[in-house]
């Protein structure tokens, strides 16, 4: 012990007079091991972090159902009543918790400006099938999911008490209103939990026979009894989830040949045996793929940091030679050596690690603004003990590796013989290794460096796309009266108002309204059939867009013929008026070649009443849903005449920051 003191007071005395090397050496293996905790904390955020506020998570898991074809997973449902029969031959299984969403709803106080909060409808074994329990209030019960109305009660997370009820212990039994609808919280869940999923956070939690309230949906057309797809699952301690997988499987093959009208005998149950990360539809594949490119990339970082600071002691221990042989002479062992070499690395690479914990911190924070699959944000990856636990390990472990083998190199003769030389010399082997670490920094610098220019020219070949339109000055804000409970006339007449007044603000240019602005990744799918042509004509499939004729000029979209939506056009007074629409330059292409579309007649089959619509204008061709790839032709419809279930969007170009615009429109919203 007394020697193991010794040493590590004489490595610091050595450190401190070679301020150069020391720094040089900390801070190179700082960057790399910075590099590679962030790395690691993408890995610990998705697979190993414990979701906070689950009791016995290692019981715990997922269940979905799906009919796997052509690459792809065509989903299935189950009714609370079908679970339960799955539940009677499955075992191994204790619980089957129902999950539908999260989805984003409208929550409002007494006294708080209205937010939008993420919200899950669940069965009502929920909290205790994940393991998640109340700090305020209780969870749901039986009599809380009751088909076909439930009791519009409400648990919510930590943090949404914390925002709207600032914390106060009288929360339980106030009311929220969800969309516009009262409800009463009976619950707050335990601090960090917002549901198993990582990537799928929740905020708040309803019975899930109160969706149809939620979404203002009529008596006529609710569902005798919610039906779910995704599953919080449950083991008895004495099972595994092999064998639930198993049972599981078994059950659904027998739910299919009793109930044919429901199930087809490909669906399947995929088990995930863990929370944290659920996989649906091929998404855990694609995260995989994501994080294996950033933890191999890390790791090269790291392996080039080792052969630096491998080349950095080389280059000291052939300066300190004389040092090394006096200190035989005087009779220090090998081991005593060695040993020494290897304090004065793990001194290194303890410093290395505390630097690199901020590296890796800052790095987290770039994280911040990424996304996965593009709706998944990384906002939640944080640095817990596990990831600064693992930037301590990787320093100490990787200045170890650095030094080990320049510590091992040589023998007590090989210094007996330097001594007798006039000046320090390198040993062979010395010099051997030297060149070893030379070529492995060279060819993995090279590969890192080719990986870089690649995807440097990928960005830059990104960047000279032309969008076909101008999103610089453009802030985008979704309207929903429809989650509120207006009825559809009500619901265009908000939204005729909401567009009017904000382009009253000052600083506002222009005002437009969209369904589904460009770059958000979701399109939709639309048939065009030309009138006039062949009798075997086939239609010819589009992406389309619901807008309001001020959408093009906003977004700066050349119009090369004919005009866009009039108010009237966006507006009409009835929907059953033949429709108006406006062409792309590539579907005009497709449909008319060179001709004149202006005024033509086209069929639009699935649009129901406005089948029939008169082409007024062609716009220039803009690329929708990603910047590369082939421009897809578009088909561009008034937004008043709405086909598609979603809410409309306003887009407003303004010399206004977005933090100011948005306290505009929030002010209207009032």
């Amino acid at each position: 012990m007394d020697a193991l003191l010794h040493d590590l007071r004489y490595a610091l005395r050595t450190l401190s007079r070679s301020p150069g090397f020391t720094i040089t050496a900390v801070v190179t293996l700082a960057l790399g091991i910075g590099a590679a905790t962030a790395g690691f904390s993408l890995l610990n955020w998705l697979l190993l972090r414990p979701v906070e506020g689950v009791r016995d998570p290692s019981h715990a898991g997922f269940l979905w159902l799906a009919e796997h074809e052509n690459g792809g997973y065509r989903p299935n449902s189950l009714t609370p009543s079908q679970r339960d029969l799955v539940l009677r031959r499955s075992p191994a299984v204790s619980g089957l918790a129902g999950r539908e969403g999260p989805m984003f709803v409208n929550a409002a106080s007494e006294h708080v400006v209205p937010k939008r909060v993420s919200i899950e409808f669940v069965t009502s074994n929920y909290f205790s099938v994940v393991g998640a329990g109340t700090q305020l209030g209780r969870p749901f019960v039986a009599d809380d999911d009751t088909a076909p109305v439930g009791r519009l009660v409400v648990v919510i997370s930590d943090r949404l008490w914390r925002d709207v009820f600032a914390a106060r212990a009288d929360a339980m039994g106030q009311a929220i209103r969800l969309n516009g609808v009262l409800c009463t919280v009976i619950g707050v869940a335990a601090p960090g939990f917002r549901g198993p999923d990582h990537l799928r956070e929740a905020d708040v939690w309803m019975p899930g026979s109160t969706e149809w309230d939620i979404r203002h949906l009529s008596a006529a057309r609710r569902p005798a009894e919610p039906s779910y797809m995704r599953f919080a699952m449950r083991i008895h301690e004495t099972a595994t989830f092999d064998e639930a997988a198993v049972q599981l499987q078994s059950a659904v093959r027998a739910l299919a040949i009793a109930d044919t009208a429901s199930f087809s005998q490909k669906v399947s149950a995929y088990v995930i045996p863990r929370l944290g990360m659920e996989a649906m539809y091929g998404a855990e594949e694609a995260i995989d793929h994501q994080l294996i490119l950033v933890l191999g990339i890390a790791g090269l970082v790291l392996l080039v940091t080792c052969a630096n600071v491998s080349n950095l002691l080389l280059f000291r221990r052939a300066q300190r030679r004389a040092d090394t042989v006096v200190r035989l002479v005087l009779g220090a062992g090998r081991g005593r050596l060695v040993r020494y070499a290897l304090t004065e690395s793990a001194l290194v690479g303890l410093a290395s690690g505390g630097f690199g914990a901020l590296v890796a911190l800052w790095l987290a924070g770039l994280f911040r603004h990424f996304r996965i699959l593009r709706f998944i944000s990384l906002e939640e990856v944080t640095l817990d003990w596990r990831v600064l636990g693992f930037a301590v390990a990787a320093g100490v472990l990787a200045s170890l590796l650095a030094g080990l083998i320049p510590a091992l190199l040589g023998s007590p003769a090989d210094l007996g013989s330097d001594l007798k030389a006039s000046g320090p010399t390198q040993a062979g082997g010395a010099t051997r290794l030297r060149t070893g670490l030379a070529v492995l920094q060279i060819a993995v610098s090279l590969t890192l460096v080719a990986g870089t220019v690649l995807f440097a020219r990928t960005l830059r070949s990104y960047a000279a796309v032309p969008l076909g339109f101008e999103p610089a000055g453009v802030t985008i804000f979704q309207v929903d009266p429809k989650s509120q409970g207006y009825s559809p006339e009500q619901a265009r007449a908000y939204v005729r108002a909401v567009q009017d007044r904000i382009a009253a603000v000052p600083g506002v240019q222009r005002v437009a309204l969209v369904d589904l602005p460009p770059f958000l990744g979701i399109a939709n799918i639309a048939e065009v059939l030309r009138l006039e042509g062949p009798a075997d004509a086939k239609p010819i499939g589009v992406t389309s867009n619901q807008v309001s004729g001020e959408y093009f000029s906003l977004l700066k979209i050349p119009l090369l013929r004919g005009s866009t939506f009039a108010r009237d056009d966006v507006w009409p007074d009835s929907l059953r008026a033949l429709g108006k629409i406006v062409l792309s330059a590539r579907l005009s292409q497709r449909l008319y070649g060179d001709s004149d579309p202006v005024g033509r007649i086209v069929q639009l089959p699935g649009y129901g009443q406005t089948s029939r619509a008169q082409v007024l204008g062609v716009v220039g061709d803009v690329h929708y849903l990603e910047r590369g790839g082939e421009v897809q032709p578009m088909l561009y419809t008034p937004v008043g005449q709405a086909i598609t279930p979603y809410p409309p969007m306003v887009a407003v170009r303004s010399r206004l920051t977005a933090a100011a615009l948005e306290r505009e429109v929030q002010a209207i919203g009032r």
